[in-house]
């Protein structure tokens, strides 16, 4: 059973992977140790591209779900989505580095990220990436007891708050803007949307459900967290995302 204790060693073992890495690229390029950020800045990529990495592996490695605890799939709710999606970013422009060079323009980072999505829609898609619904059956317990009260959001419950809370200083860090009803309103909206769906459209197969399901992170990508995103890449019909990439004109993630 894969344990808190699981999840940080082995977010600690890749994190200390990315600084031999990192530390290996300078000995290629000693001429760019002034452009190196600071000791600290640089422990927390190597970090977060850890935390990227592990998101792969639960969205579309060798991973069971039935096989995480609860403790692990409350570390999963503190990652982020985009967390991944910077992640391979970054794997592509390693990857490009014999053509491209060490150093990109604007255009070319951009061309990385759009190919990390390419790839991350991929597990949104692909039929083959998908677990046996009887995987999801933990993950609906947690859900369950801990922010529902007979399948509503319960919002005097104290971790939805501070689901919410995490949500809402999340919006305030991407779009600057410091309204903080409004932002907490944006937090509340989502969380609602998605946690009242998830198990009526995996369990109850209910397709108006999947539907809310997929829009909420289509819309709010930036809010959704990394359980969130395996959530739909893991059990979400591929179909039902296609229908609805069609309906919105918007592609996943």
């Amino acid at each position: 059973m894969s344990s808190v204790r699981t999840f940080h060693g082995i977010v600690s073992s890749v994190a200390l992977q990315n600084s031999r890495l990192r530390k290996l690229d300078r000995l290629e390029a000693a001429s760019n140790l002034d452009s190196m950020p600071d000791c600290l800045e640089e422990m927390d990529r190597d970090w977060k591209g850890a935390i990227g990495w592990l998101l792969e592996w639960v969205m579309a490695g060798p991973c069971s779900f039935s096989s995480l605890d609860r403790s692990f799939l409350r570390e999963l709710e503190l990652t982020w989505f985009d967390d991944v999606k910077e992640y391979k970013a970054y794997c592509s422009w390693r990857a490009n580095w014999p053509s491209g060079g060490v150093w990109t323009s604007v255009s070319q980072q951009q061309g990385n990220f759009y190919q990390a999505l390419a790839q991350i829609r991929t597990w949104f898609i692909d039929e083959k990436n998908k677990l046996d619904s009887s995987e999801f059956e933990l993950a609906s317990r947690h859900i369950q007891e801990r922010f529902l009260r007979n399948g509503a959001l319960e919002l005097d419950n104290e971790a939805v708050n501070e689901l919410v809370k995490r949500k809402a200083r999340r919006a305030w860090e991407r779009t600057g803007d410091s309204a903080e009803l409004e932002n907490w309103s944006l937090a509340e909206g989502y969380v609602k949307a998605f946690y009242e769906s998830v198990i009526p459209a995996l369990k109850g197969h209910r397709s108006d459900c999947a539907q809310n399901l997929i829009m909420v992170v289509q819309a709010q990508s930036m809010l959704a967290s990394g359980f969130e995103a395996a959530l739909l890449a893991r059990f979400v019909d591929p179909e039902a995302i296609l229908e609805c990439e069609r309906r919105t004109g918007k592609m996943m993630p």
